[in-house]
């Protein structure tokens, strides 16, 4: 069994039981990763199309084993990209506040007028 286990090693780092060619650790994680999705309902799906550079990126982090899945790569870059845009996503929330408040102001100033 060990011989087994350190082919296995060479082949893929971090596997150490195979079972019907797959490495079980890996395969148990991804589902016990699917699973708790599921089960805390965590995050909502969306369908977006890339371009192929943009695949390869993420088909790099997944044959790196950065991450899991393709989806996973993506939720990766998104989370990153939100961060990093951060600022401009409070001044963006700050000008709606606004719009808001002159929409409403608006609206005061046409029923008075009815009046």
């Amino acid at each position: 069994m060990s011989e087994q286990v350190n082919e296995q090693a060479k082949e893929k780092p971090g596997c150490t039981v195979r079972f019907s060619g797959e490495c079980v650790g890996r395969a148990v994680d991804a589902f016990a990763a699917s699973l708790e999705s599921v089960i805390v309902g965590q995050g909502q799906p969306v369908v977006v199309r890339v371009d192929k550079e943009t695949l390869a990126k993420l088909d790099l982090l997944v044959e790196g084993g950065a991450c899991k899945s393709r989806s996973e790569a993506a939720l990766y870059l998104l989370e990153r990209g939100v961060k990093a845009a951060e600022p401009k996503f409070e001044h963006i929330a700050q000008v709606n506040e606004r719009i808001d408040q002159m929409r409403g102001e608006l609206v005061d100033w046409a029923q008075a007028s009815k009046a």
